[in-house]
């Protein structure tokens, strides 16, 4: 008789399960909202792999590769058990990617290869894998990985897909010198898919900042970058734009979209392309249009001064003084043109540092201004007191019960959202479980802060209750406080 309860038990929980991962898999509120329906679906079915994975894929769009990991590692334990090649194959994909998110590209590989042994048609594992050997300066192994994904996608007719793969080859193509290849792929890219927003961006790149002036299109550049940044107004995007500016001499324009790169989230900005765009800032206040594979952005000056020196003695050592004198003088010219750049460098090396120190100022005043919410509250009308605490990133709200502060919502705050767990303690008519996620908000200009999660209304009390999920919100504001 127990086992019989227990199996309709879980065959509901199962049930109910699928309804919070379709609910995850067509929210479109972004990760965070993502996260909290699948972690619900998980919550009801423990060894429910695939929502491992999509909620796996939920934390790599938020940039939280370790939780990813640890998502679609456990994913991976689950399908071996089941046997389940295509899902096991999707997993070493995802976990591929995140690994490449921490700029652990051997283990990505890895990953990605065990995904094309379980799939050897598998054309988006190829992509990824070209794109990690491209990052591991392995050209020639990812051009040959985004060969074969061009040839299984143009057989399954995936256009998107197939752009994407194009687009790979053409980064490899680029970092390999062969920027005429890579403007062909960038254009095959935006043909198959002309919502395609890093091909506008690359194509964009290589017209305005290609070493080769033949290659390069100044006007076109500008189309395609604002083409690009209309789609994402992002920091990569304005980057280009302000490249595409500077190429056809509108410097001003050049160095306001520069500065509009340069102030976008620090999520958008890892510290190298942050150095690259001072790099390329500093450059178009001179007046001077950007170039690719050419050190700040010209030549490589040291080689140059080497060979002119070298020639120059062997004029002097034939006799030919007056031929050697110019070379000498240029050689010069060169060096202090390198001088200059080399400065130029430490200057936007000096910008870097101060952007770090101010960033860090104002995480300290950030969590000093967090920190100072933690108090005393009432609430409800003054029904309910409150026990506040914002400490070391964490958040927790007691409730005083029966003369005790009990623990009712705790979590972590990541600047200014807050994500974790209500507790509901003894659990009502209608409430599923005896936790369920939480996100929040801090205001700091008003000094408030509030939360919402997922509970639960009593619609209907006949012998088969009915309840409907709904949205429940606190908040808490200065005007609250004991």
């Amino acid at each position: 008789m127990l086992s019989l309860v227990l199996l309709g038990s879980y065959g509901c929980a199962s049930s109910e399960a699928e309804y919070w991962y379709n609910r995850g898999v067509s929210d479109h509120h972004g990760p965070d909202s993502k996260i909290s329906h699948f972690t619900r679906a998980i919550e009801l079915k423990p060894d429910y792999a695939v929502a491992y994975i999509t909620r796996g894929n939920a934390y790599n769009n938020k940039g939280l590769s370790d939780e990813a990991i640890a998502d679609l590692t456990k994913a991976i334990t689950l399908l071996k058990m089941k046997g389940d090649k295509h899902h096991l194959a999707l997993a070493h994909n995802n976990l591929g990617f995140a690994y490449k998110i921490k700029g652990q590209y051997d283990r990505a590989i890895r990953d990605y290869t065990e995904a094309i042994r379980l799939e050897p048609d598998y054309a988006i594992a190829y992509t990824n894998r070209g794109d990690a050997y491209r990052k591991k300066g392995l050209h020639d192994k990812a051009i040959a990985d985004a060969n074969k994904a061009i040839t299984l996608l143009e057989m399954k007719g995936d256009k998107h897909y197939l752009a994407v793969a194009y687009l790979s080859r053409g980064n490899s193509y680029r970092e390999n010198g062969s920027h005429e290849r890579a403007i062909a792929d960038a254009n095959k890219a935006i043909e198959l898919d002309p919502e395609y927003t890093h091909a506008y961006n690359h194509l964009a790149w290589l017209l305005a900042t290609a070493p080769d002036a033949v290659l390069r299109n100044g006007k076109r550049a500008v189309e395609l970058a604002w083409r690009a940044a209309d789609l994402d107004w992002n920091a990569q995007n304005l980057d280009t734009l302000a490249a595409a500016y500077a190429e056809v001499g509108r410097f001003e324009d050049a160095i306001e979209r520069q500065l509009q790169a340069i102030a976008r989230p620090k999520i958008e900005i890892d510290e190298n392309s942050m150095v690259d765009f001072q790099m390329h800032l500093e450059r178009y206040r001179n007046h001077k249009p950007w170039r690719m594979n050419e050190p700040g952005g010209g030549p490589d000056y040291t080689t140059m001064v080497i060979k002119l020196n070298d020639l120059a003695e062997q004029y002097r050592a034939q006799g030919k003084v007056a031929e050697a004198e110019p070379l000498y003088k240029r050689a010069l010219a060169i060096r202090e043109k390198a001088r200059q750049q080399e400065e130029a460098r430490k200057r936007a090396l000096e910008i870097r540092e101060k952007v770090r120190r101010q960033e860090e100022a104002r995480k300290r005043e950030r969590q000093q201004r967090l920190e100072a919410l933690s108090g005393r509250y009432v609430a409800d009308g003054g029904r309910s007191q409150w026990d506040i605490s914002f400490r070391d990133n964490r958040f927790e709200a007691r409730i005083l019960n029966r003369g005790k502060w009990d623990l009712l919502y705790d979590g972590t705050v990541t600047g200014t959202r807050i994500s974790g767990r209500v507790h509901h303690g003894s659990s009502s008519i209608c409430r599923q479980s005896p936790t369920a996620p939480l996100t929040g908000n801090v205001y700091l200009r008003r000094k408030a802060f509030e939360i919402f999660w997922r509970d639960y209304n009593l619609v209907e009390m006949t012998e088969h209750k009915r309840c409907v999920p709904t949205t429940a919100r606190r908040k808490w504001t200065q005007g609250d406080r004991q």
